[in-house]
C-alpha cells in the first residue's frame, strides 16, 4: 500500500513540497543505490523523492573529459524498468586544478530504458546512443564506493607540494580515474597518461601503440589487484621517485615539476601485470 502524500506549492518557489504520511514508506530504488561500472562508464543511482530513480552516468575519454547523462525515471516493480525521457547528455572539460573549463549540453531530450537485474547489474539503452548497443553495468562494492570519492581532495590543498603544483584534489581525481581504468583493464583509458617510453614486464614499450598491442596478451595479478582495490586515492605515499598508488602497482609523476610548464601527472612505472 502507497502512503498518503500531503503536497504543498510555495507559489513563489518553483519546487513542490512532498510530505509523506507513513514513515515506514521507502522509496523502491533503495534496493539498487550505489555505484556502478561498465567498461570507462561509471554510474551513480539515487533516490529522487519517494518513488523515482535519479541515474547518473558519466563517461571518462580522458582524466580532463567526461560525458554526463542525467537521467530521471520512476521504477516499474513489476518489471524492474525505468522508461525514460528528457534526459540530459553533455560533454565537459576539466583544467588542471578539476574545475570545469567548459561544459557543452549536446541534448536534453533523451530517452531510453534501465533494467536491473537479480545479479547486481543494470542494463541501459539510450535512444540516441552512437553506439546502437545496450551497456551492461556491473554493481562495484569497493572500488568506487561513494565514501572514498567524498575523501578525494580533502585536507591540506598543498599536501603533494613536494612532487607537483598540482592541487591535492586534481592530483587524486586523476589517481581514482587511472586506479579505476588499472581495476578494469581499461588499458586504452590510460594510453596518453604514460610517459613513454615505459617498461611492463621487463618489455621496453616505445608508444601507445606498442603498449595496447602488448597488454592485449596481459591481466592484473591477482593479489596486486586486491592491493589496489583496498587502497584508496586519499593522503597517498610519495616520495622522490613519485606518487605511489595502491602498493607500488601504479608510480606516477609530475614531469613538470619545478619548471614554468603547467603541472602534468604521467604513469612512469605499471607493475602487477601477468600474462593471460
Amino acid at each position: 500500500t502507497e502512503p498518503q502524500i500531503t503536497v504543498l506549492l510555495d507559489e513563489s518557489a518553483d519546487y513542490v513540497a512532498v510530505f509523506e504520511e507513513d514513515p515506514d514508506w521507502q522509496n523502491p530504488v533503495m534496493n539498487f543505490i550505489g555505484e556502478y561500472q561498465c567498461d570507462r562508464a561509471h554510474a551513480t543511482v539515487s533516490c529522487s523523492g519517494f518513488e523515482d530513480a535519479w541515474i547518473l552516468i558519466e563517461w571518462g575519454s580522458s582524466a580532463w573529459e567526461l560525458t554526463r547523462w542525467d537521467i530521471f525515471g520512476r521504477l516499474d516493480l513489476d518489471t524492474l524498468t525505468i522508461d525514460y525521457s528528457g534526459s540530459t547528455m553533455q560533454n565537459l572539460v576539466f583544467d588542471d586544478s578539476g574545475e570545469i573549463k567548459s561544459e557543452e549540453i549536446v541534448y536534453d531530450d533523451g530517452s531510453g530504458t534501465v533494467v536491473f537485474h537479480d545479479d547486481g547489474t543494470f542494463t541501459w539503452h539510450e535512444d540516441k546512443s552512437e553506439r546502437g548497443e545496450d551497456l551492461l553495468f556491473t554493481w562495484v562494492p569497493t572500488a568506487a564506493n561513494t565514501q572514498e570519492r567524498a575523501e578525494l581532495g580533502s585536507g591540506d590543498p598543498d599536501y603533494y607540494g613536494g612532487v607537483t603544483a598540482m592541487e591535492k584534489i586534481a592530483v587524486e581525481e586523476i589517481a581514482d580515474y587511472i586506479r579505476t581504468a588499472y581495476l578494469e583493464e581499461n588499458w586504452e583509458a590510460l594510453t596518453n597518461l604514460i610517459r613513454y617510453p615505459i617498461s611492463v614486464r621487463w618489455t621496453e614499450l616505445a608508444d601507445a601503440e606498442a603498449f595496447l598491442a602488448f597488454m592485449s596478451g596481459m591481466t592484473v595479478d591477482a593479489s596486486d589487484r586486491t592491493a589496489m582495490a583496498e587502497e584508496s586515492c586519499h593522503d597517498m605515499f610519495y616520495n622522490g621517485q613519485g606518487i605511489c598508488m595502491g602498493s607500488g602497482e601504479v608510480w606516477i609523476i609530475d614531469r613538470s615539476y619545478m619548471t614554468d610548464d603547467d603541472p602534468q601527472l604521467q604513469i612512469i612505472a605499471l607493475n602487477g601485470i601477468v600474462e593471460r
